[in-house]
């Protein structure tokens, strides 16, 4: 099987060619991402001109408005986001030669399906010295799920990536200087209650809820050192338990 996108799986399941359609299953409530690059548009290998990538559901001006696109430079972009429930649909993608104004076209089929036993709660986080397409890579979410599956949240086996988004696409504010990371806000869920650790934690930085910027003096708090052990940086002033 020849693999036309590059896939940064969180929850993506697997890709095939059927009939000659792109399929990719999804799990409803799972956060996936995936690079569409060079590999699926021929026309764009070797060029020197600019390109830019716009996907949309066929038929239609734009993404669904659970699904967010990234594009940081000429040779690759990002869809990412967390299908809310079960679906079926078609997205088409556009290279746009930004010089000449020609283009290809292509499309996938997105399958998603239920997810055995979803999350009925979900906590959130910022990690400062990460852009958001810093975590659409494997060794990161397995990196950030082994600290809740090991550490902090060790009373179950199925926790997983909900959400994965940048400062925008939330409505949260970028750092005031432009040279900084945006921060990557990343959720994780669970069909089983929160641990007492994470209780602990939450209480542990309650008194500086939602402070922006976030004072100094809570850089740290008892469990830093594991988040610090695997280059995550956290802004606790955004902690949340979301349910």
């Amino acid at each position: 099987m020849k693999w036309l996108f590059e896939i940064n799986v969180f929850l993506l399941v697997f890709v095939s060619k059927l009939s000659g359609e792109k399929i990719i299953q999804l799990l409803a409530t799972e956060a996936f991402s995936f690079a569409i690059n060079n590999d699926s548009f021929p026309e764009t290998r070797d060029s020197k001109n600019r390109f830019d990538f716009i996907p949309a559901i066929e038929g239609m001006p734009d993404i669904p408005r659970w699904m967010n696109y990234r594009n940081p430079n000429n040779s690759f972009a990002f869809l990412y986001g967390t299908p809310p429930k079960p679906d079926n649909l078609t997205i088409e993608i556009v290279a746009l030669n930004t010089r000449t104004y020609d283009y290809t076209r292509d499309k996938i089929i997105l399958n998603i399906i239920d997810k055995e036993n979803p999350a009925r709660y979900e906590l959130q986080l910022k990690l400062r010295n990460l852009n958001v397409e810093d975590m659409f890579n494997l060794e990161k979410e397995e990196d950030l799920l082994s600290i809740f599956k090991e550490h902090l949240w060790t009373d179950n086996t199925d926790v997983y990536l909900t959400q994965i988004a940048s400062p925008g696409d939330i409505g949260a504010s970028y750092p005031l200087n432009p040279r900084d990371k945006e921060g990557a806000f990343v959720s994780v869920g669970s069909a089983t209650t929160y641990s007492r650790d994470l209780i602990d934690l939450w209480r542990e930085v309650e008194p500086i809820k939602n402070r922006s910027p976030c004072p100094s003096r809570y850089k740290f708090t008892r469990v830093e050192h594991l988040f610090r052990k695997k280059n995550f940086i956290v802004d606790w002033c955004s902690f949340k338990m979301l349910r």
